[in-house]
Formats: structure tokens, C-alpha cells, sequence
């Protein structure tokens, strides 16, 4: 019987020792908790303030004039580029059945 409430006695200190110890980390993990929400709160407000001032850079820029000189070198190359990809001899028989293709 005396044996019985020495281990339930140490179970007990276990349990005590366990909840202390949780308590302890439960308050650092509150902290960095608060300390990363911080950061990220102040990294958010600077990539607003980027991209504010990213916008007004943007809308100080003048429009773009088209630039004839380029379009046609695009159409050039769009036009190279369609054409080395069309096979240039394309068969338009037909094989017979039985024969080779």
C-alpha cells in the first residue's frame, strides 16, 4: 500500500514537473510568436511602401511611341521562326493498303 502512493506520489511530481516545463515553453513559443508577427508586420508595410512608390515611378515614365524600325524586326523573326518549324516538303499521297508509307 505505502508502495503505491510512493509511485503515485513520484507520478505525480512527473506530472508536475512536465506541466512547469510546458508552461515555460508554451510562454517562449508566445513570445517568438509575437516577435515574428512583428516582423512580419513591419516587412509588410515596407513592401507596400515598395510597391507604392514603385507605382508612382511607373506613372511618371512617359508611354512608349511604337517604334515601326521594331515591330517589323518582330515580324521578322516571328516569321523565321514559323517557317523553320513548317516542314518544307509535306506528302500528299497517299499509301495503298499493304503499302509502305
Amino acid at each position: 500500500m505505502i508502495s503505491e502512493f510512493s509511485l503515485l506520489a513520484r507520478k505525480i511530481d512527473q506530472l508536475a514537473e512536465m506541466a512547469t516545463t510546458l508552461r515555460g515553453d508554451n510562454a517562449r513559443l508566445r513570445r517568438e510568436l509575437a516577435d515574428i508577427s512583428a516582423d512580419y508586420a513591419a516587412c509588410q508595410e515596407k513592401m507596400s511602401e515598395a510597391q507604392r512608390r514603385v507605382a508612382a515611378l511607373l506613372a511618371q515614365l512617359p508611354a512608349p511611341e511604337p517604334d515601326d524600325e521594331l515591330e517589323d524586326d518582330m515580324v521578322t523573326k516571328v516569321a523565321t521562326n514559323v517557317a523553320t518549324k513548317v516542314p518544307t516538303k509535306v506528302s500528299t499521297k497517299v499509301p495503298a493498303i499493304g503499302e509502305a508509307a
